[in-house]
């Protein structure tokens, strides 16, 4: 797993200088603070955010739910609809929950606890790393999308996006990290894994700094309640972080008034 090192030292080094330049403050004599966290336990699964791409229809029994099922989402079809949509030809199946932000397994810090000398000039400087697996997901079409539907078809499984972001006692703080997937292979049997050799590094790298102005009265708290990555996929595929190539680092960076 790629850590972020270069990254975290060469800011380490330059927010406190340019910070002490602009405002007339320098670090404090307390060394910086690193905490680390991996999601080491499990593997961590995000379901996928769309249906995928219904194509190449052999002996179909029912034109008209074909037709639907061919048909993009954005013009009135089933191809590529949201997770949580049900076919108007199925049973009442969904593939999943509408699309948002989920916490993402083993990237937590609970109560993280600021000094109070530092409470309003400290600088949090949090990276994370996650390495995503898009995989194909098969499914079963009668009755769940057609009820009177009988034949072959191929699912394809387009290149997408999967976010990150860093949200602190539950509300999101800087912007998202977005990485785009590549396509997934046409669905022949279950869990089949994205081509390899692509030159695709499916490893993706967050930071942001964190500091006074995000809280109320531009004073960090005492403590910080909930410190968490959370991801959101917007694929047609299952997403896996697995075990041990997922973490989250935060710096703690005392600077206060000379």
């Amino acid at each position: 797993m790629r850590y972020p090192i270069i990254l975290i030292i060469s800011v380490l080094l330059l927010v406190p200088c340019a910070y002490a330049a602009d405002s007339g403050e320098s670090p404090a004599t307390q060394a910086p603070t690193v905490t680390q966290i991996v999601g080491d336990t499990t593997d961590a699964k995000l379901g996928p955010g769309t249906y995928p791409l219904f194509t190449d229809f052999v002996n179909s029994s029912d034109a008209g739910c074909q037709a639907y099922l061919e048909k993009n989402y954005a013009d009135g079809g089933f191809s590529l609809a949201p997770i949580c949509q049900k076919s108007k030809f199925g049973n009442g199946y969904t593939g999943g929950q509408c699309n948002k932000f989920l916490p993402i397994e083993g990237l937590v810090v609970e109560n993280f606890r600021i000094n109070k000398n530092f409470n309003r000039t400290a600088r949090l400087l949090i990276t994370w790393t996650v390495r995503i697996e898009g995989f194909s997901k098969d499914y079963s079409i009668n009755p769940e999308f057609c009820g009177n539907w009988y034949g072959s078809l191929t699912t394809k499984f387009p290149s997408g996006e999967v976010k990150t972001a860093l949200y602190i006692d539950g509300q999101q703080a800087g912007p998202e990290v977005i990485m785009q997937v590549p396509a997934g292979q046409d669905i022949v049997a279950r869990e089949k894994r994205p081509p390899s050799g692509s030159g695709f590094d499916p490893t993706l790298v967050g930071t942001y700094v964190l500091t006074a102005d995000n809280f109320p009265g531009k004073k960090f708290p005492e403590k910080i309640g909930l410190i968490e990555i959370r991801w959101k996929n917007e694929t047609s595929m299952d997403i896996v972080s697995p075990k041990g190539m997922r973490n989250m680092i935060i710096n703690m960076m005392p600077v206060t008034k000379q």
